[in-house]
């Protein structure tokens, strides 16, 4: 076993001689990448049968960023949220956002809220278009099982009940490209 350390990360190497009848010609790997402070592995089998396997520090900052041999890193946003960083309003019945000019910005964007939870939003909907669902490599892609629905009217505010628990992107379809997107969370 060789242990090599490079900027404080310590990657293991284990070749062993033999393993031919563990691997196949074509040569086989996985992925296991760490999050929350969990060391990440990787580990190959070659067309000879050796095996290699290095392993990485984790992160404490949450979950993967889903890049292979990563070890953790900065957890997946979901519509400009941290899943694992909501503004808490979970002892709250009813929670409003607020929207509009001159900010073009959701305002709380990202909450965590218990399953039932009425939420209001409040602005211009014929300036900002509601929509529920996710904005993917800045494609918009909506959510028609989302229970925050398209709203477009001239009403000052439009009420949801968040429910089942769940997590409930939405963004407004002329903004999001700008960051008028957020993410509900309701437990």
């Amino acid at each position: 076993m060789r242990s090599v350390t490079f900027f404080g990360i310590i990657t293991l190497f284990t070749a062993a001689a033999g393993l031919a009848a563990c691997g196949d010609d074509t040569g086989t790997g996985s992925t296991s990448t760490g999050g929350g402070g969990t060391p990440s592995t990787t580990s190959a089998t070659s067309s000879t049968g050796d095996t290699a396997t290095a392993t990485t520090g984790g992160s404490t900052t949450g979950a993967s960023t889903g890049a292979t041999g990563t070890g953790g890193g900065a957890p997946t946003l979901v519509n400009g949220c941290d899943p694992t960083a909501l503004e808490d309003h979970t002892k709250d019945a009813t929670v409003e956002i607020k929207f509009g000019n001159p900010d073009f910005k959701y305002s709380p964007p990202c909450i965590k809220i218990k399953s039932g939870t009425m939420v209001k939003f409040t602005g211009s909907f014929l300036s900002h278009p509601l929509s529920g669902g996710e904005i993917v490599n800045n494609a918009p892609m909506p959510d028609a099982k989302s229970p925050i629905k398209p709203t477009m009217d001239a009403s000052p505010s439009a009420t949801f009940a968040i429910s089942p628990a769940g997590s409930y992107p939405y963004y407004c379809t002329d903004h999001f490209a700008g960051g008028m997107k957020g993410l509900i969370v309701a437990e």
